[in-house]
């Protein structure tokens, strides 16, 4: 059925429209492949043909295209580009891929315009020169364009290392090339110019490989899959490592340069790379590129291990002969090794659900992205490197399993050397540090993330670095650490901690009126204001008509110890203590204000001695035993909707004992911890 269907896309003839006239060009497909006839291109494009044995020459205008008979790719201005289809002979007619005249005719020639509903090539009209400034490319803001040689490798009758632990029927040339097809469409995505030396299961040279980077080309690449030989270490060693071409200097590089050379056995073109001798002159010329060619490895290395599973096994050299006639900055990249088993696939899958999890976390999918963290830890615990413990550390972390964190953590702290490693471990750590109350410890975890230079990890840092100021009721700063931070509902939490931060400043209960508006606006409005609800529940009490000396005593606690507004509180005690000098409440309440009202503790104080002396609240805060004091805690806990439970005479001095699960009764000063904490 799919041949059915791809038969159908192709056009029985082709027009082709120019200043020349017209002509209805029938294709063929005799050899497998859609063609056309040469000769039938002559009169309406003013091609002219040249044959010189498999060698043939086709001339468009100013374009020249060098076909050789049988060989799927062409070169034009010293550049070489892939063919689906080799041109071929028939009848004593030279046939041409359809492929060239619909595809690179418009790209190359770049005066007609294939459209491929009317399977129509027209020419378009004569354009005057224009001296515009090219503008930059959005995305990689570069202005000029650039391209890039992708040569997926081995191919054909070569199928590169069939490994270990590959599927069956799939050898290294499925994959360098499914590798090589991914990475030129990102690109492509990119803006910049691709170019495959192959794009099907096709044998090319390797002399002829480097040939595709030549004018027009900037940056060479060669995509591989690396094996180990028959030993001990044949299936543990694992990771990903970038050649450049040179001298080997280890016998672990001319193993693979060997192995990647001996693709020359399965070549039947004469044409090859000259011997020792022609590959040490191609070597002179590249030497002028040796430099950037190096640079080039040093920084896809760098790119490729900060996500690979494997080991960063580091930027070789090694002298391929693919690389060697390449006259431009060139790398070839071993992508992993097809020998390595278990552990290489379990970090594999493990990687896979940390991304899942990551990207569940911007969607702000929390309970999804804890479960794909909780596989990942679950999977890397098969791992035995360095990278395997920081990623078990992080999804136990992550997924709020902090206590099984500890292990993975502790055996990583003495083997990271790595960066971006020990980055992500302090990351973790600080997370768990957060979650067992140890700031302390948290602050010093995230020294090094919030400095770091990669910019996820560090906008992760931020945000629980204002998880651990809310824990410290330092708004300000976690306002600035959330605002620095983009991990979906930091700016949510951002502007309710603005709020948070003007509560605590509030001086008068009209104060809080614009701040409960304002988070009542929120709490309908993006992720992160969930805690805005809370806080509009509380104000909501604390602005509510009191009216009791007990109900008013409770709002001034909560002012003091839910809302974390000294002023505000302190100016409702001495409200309660002077709105009815004759309540038990009134002693209580002076003694209230002078933990938040520092500055006016001598007034207090001397209030307190002249009005209440007597009070067994006065005497308790100058230390002086009242048997008194108890049976005025429990007045106050009665007033205030308290029930305490006795089952003996209570000391003079001693604290009530009350039911279960109810609150304490008042006691001078703080209680204890705040009645709801933020």
């Amino acid at each position: 059925m799919f041949l059915v269907l791809l038969a159908a896309l192709i056009p029985q003839q082709v027009l082709i429209a120019t200043s020349r006239g017209q002509a209805s060009i029938p294709v063929t497909n005799e050899a497998g492949t859609a063609a056309v006839a040469a000769v039938l291109l002559a009169q309406p494009l003013g091609l002219t043909v040249s044959l010189d044995g498999s060698a043939a020459r086709v001339t468009l205008g100013t374009r020249v295209f060098d076909f050789d008979v049988g060989a799927p790719f062409f070169r034009c201005d010293s550049a070489a580009f892939p063919l689906v289809g080799a041109p071929y002979i028939a009848r004593d007619t030279l046939f041409l891929p359809l492929h060239w005249l619909t595809d690179y005719v418009p790209r190359l020639a770049r005066r007609y315009r294939w459209d491929p509903v009317l399977a129509r090539l027209d020419e378009r009209p004569a354009l005057a020169p224009t001296t515009a400034a090219p503008t930059a490319n959005p995305i990689t803001g570069l202005r000029l364009a650039h391209t890039i040689v992708v040569d997926p490798g081995h191919g054909g009758i070569d199928p590169g290392n069939p490994g270990l632990t590959l599927p069956r029927g799939i050898t290294e040339k499925d994959i360098t090339l499914g590798i090589g097809k991914l990475l030129s469409a990102e690109l492509v995505r990119r803006g910049l110019n691709v170019v495959l030396t192959r794009a099907t299961d096709t044998l090319i040279d390797l002399a002829s490989r480097p040939l595709f980077c030549r004018a027009d080309c900037d940056l060479f690449v060669s995509i591989h899959v690396n094996s180990m030989p028959a030993g001990r270490r044949q299936t543990q060693v694992n990771g990903v490592e970038t050649y450049f071409v040179s001298d080997a200097k280890t016998e672990d590089q001319k193993r693979v340069a060997q192995m990647e050379n001996d693709a020359l056995r399965f070549e039947t073109s004469s044409t090859g790379t000259g011997g020792p001798l022609g590959f040490i002159l191609n070597d002179l010329q590249l030497n002028e590129y040796l430099r950037e060619s190096a640079r080039l490895a040093e920084l896809v290395q760098g790119k490729v291990a900060a996500i690979h599973p494997g080991e960063d096994r580091g930027v070789q050299q090694g002298p391929f002969l693919v690389l060697a006639a390449a006259r431009r900055p060139s790398i070839l990249v071993e992508t992993g090794f097809a020998t390595n088993r278990g552990s290489y696939n379990a970090m594999w899958n493990a990687e896979q659900h940390a991304r899942d999890a990551r990207r569940l976390e911007q969607l702000g999918q929390t309970a999804e992205a804890r479960a794909q963290w909780a596989q990942a830890a679950a999977k890397a615990r098969a791992g035995r490197t360095a990278k395997a413990l920081v990623l078990q550390a992080e999804g136990l972390a992550y997924s709020g399993s902090c206590q099984d964190a500890a292990t993975p953590l502790a055996r990583a702290q003495g083997s990271l050397t790595e960066v971006a490693l020990r980055e992500r471990m302090d990351l973790a750590d600080a997370v768990c540090a957060l979650a067992a109350g140890d700031l302390a410890r948290a602050d010093a975890a995230l020294a090094m993330p919030l400095a770091s230079r990669n910019a996820e990890r560090r906008s992760r840092a931020e945000f629980v670095a204002g998880q651990a100021a809310l824990v410290r009721w330092d708004y300000d700063a976690a306002i600035v650490h959330f605002n620095r931070s983009r991990v979906p509902g930091a700016a949510g939490r951002a502007l309710v901690g603005q709020q948070r931060a003007l509560i605590t400043r509030a001086a008068q209960l009209a104060d809080l009126k614009p701040i409960a508006a304002e988070l009542s606006r929120l709490r309908s409005g993006a992720s992160g204001t969930e805690d805005a609800s809370h806080l509009v529940d509380l104000l909501t009490q604390v602005l509510a008509v009191a009216e009791t000396p007990g109900a008013r005593f409770r709002v001034a606690e909560l002012a003091r110890d839910s809302l974390q507004a000294p002023a505000l509180a302190g100016r409702l005690f001495l409200e309660t203590a002077t709105g009815d000098t004759a309540s038990l409440f009134a002693p209580k309440a002076l003694i209230a204000a002078l933990s938040v009202l520092p500055d006016r503790r001598d007034s207090i104080v001397a209030l307190l001695d002249a009005r209440y002396a007597a009070s067994p609240y006065t005497r308790a805060f100058h230390g002086d035993p009242s048997v008194a004091y108890v049976a005025a805690e429990d007045s106050l806990a009665r007033e205030m909707g308290m029930h305490v439970a006795r089952g003996a005479a209570v000391p003079a001095g001693a604290r009530l004992q009350v039911l279960p699960r109810e609150p304490p009764p008042p006691t001078p000063g703080r209680r204890g911890p705040p009645v709801d904490r933020p």
